[in-house]
């Protein structure tokens, strides 16, 4: 009973671990999901929301990209509302338990990784706007 909780967590701590390995690179923002932000708001304001917030994603939607770097250095490239790339710089960290990173660009902010499979990153954040970034690694 004792080796398999050793070999158990062992299995917990390199899957934990590399969870920093797989994040690190370029990845572009594909979509957005505003859907949990708009629970219990109104239909009329969703729907004035909803367009908004879509027409802002139009303008981000293949442009932006987040660059993890092995040092914990974080770069959010993203077109300015001119069409112009801007970038913005910061670092990045996950938490402890390695199932929430953290970003800390201007306002920090905070998202639990729901998903790190191959290429693709999906992760979701409770602070306002509420939303999911579904992410794809680019190299």
């Amino acid at each position: 009973m004792k080796l398999l909780s050793i070999i158990a967590l062992t299995f917990i701590l390199l899957a934990c671990s590399s969870n920093e390995d797989k994040i690190a690179g370029k990845w572009r923002l594909e979509k957005i999901d505003y859907s949990e932000h708009f629970e219990g708001v109104e239909e009329d304001v969703r729907e004035m929301l909803k367009g908004k917030m879509e027409e802002e994603f139009e303008r981000l939607k293949g442009k932006t990209f987040f660059v993890f770097g092995e040092d914990k250095s974080l770069e959010l490239q993203a077109p300015n509302y001119l069409g112009k790339m801007t970038s913005d710089k910061g670092k990045w960290k996950l938490n402890e338990a390695k199932d929430s990173v953290f970003f800390e660009i201007g306002i920090p902010e905070s998202y639990q990784i729901v998903s790190l499979v191959g290429n693709d990153l999906k992760l979701k954040t409770d602070e306002i706007p509420r939303r999911t970034l579904f992410l794809k690694k680019v190299d």
